[in-house]
C-alpha cells in the first residue's frame, strides 16, 4: 500500500477481527458477511466493465466461472501498479474509484499466471 503506517493498521486490524470474532460472533459474522458481498460486488462490476459483457469472461480462453476470474495489467507493470493500489479487493476498489482506467482486461487465473510467468498465455499458440 501507498501509505507509511500500513503494517501497524493491518496489526491493529487483526487484533480488532480476533477480538469481535471471539466476543460477539454473530456480530462478526454479519459484519464479515456484508464484508464479503461488498467485495463480491465490486469485483463483478470491474470484471463486467472490462469483458464490455453482462457475463464476464476471460479475454484468451473464454472461461466465465466468476471465481476463476482476475484483473490483468496489459502492459505487464501489475508489481508496481499493486504497490500503489494494493492487491486482491482493494484493486477492484481502486479500479471502481477511478473510473475503470485503460490497461486492464479480464483473464482467468491460469491465462494471468501464464502470461505473468511465461510473458505468453499457452492458449495463443493453439489458435
Amino acid at each position: 500500500m501507498a501509505y507509511k503506517d500500513y503494517d501497524k493498521d493491518l496489526e491493529y486490524h487483526r487484533q480488532w477481527w480476533q477480538r469481535m470474532k471471539q466476543e460477539n460472533p454473530e456480530r462478526y459474522a454479519q459484519h464479515r458477511s456484508r464484508m464479503i458481498n461488498n467485495i463480491r460486488r465490486v469485483k463483478l462490476a470491474s470484471l463486467q466493465h472490462y469483458s464490455q459483457s453482462e457475463i464476464p469472461f476471460c479475454a484468451c480462453c473464454g472461461e466465465k466461472q466468476l471465481e476463476f476470474l482476475t484483473i490483468d495489467h496489459i502492459n505487464g507493470d501489475g508489481r508496481k501498479h499493486r504497490r500503489e493500489a494494493g492487491v486482491g479487493s482493494h484493486l477492484y476498489a481502486w479500479l471502481v474509484r477511478n473510473n475503470f482506467p485503460d490497461g486492464f482486461q479480464v483473464l482467468c487465473f491460469n491465462c494471468n499466471c501464464s502470461k505473468g510467468a511465461y510473458g505468453y498465455c499457452p492458449h495463443e499458440h493453439l489458435r
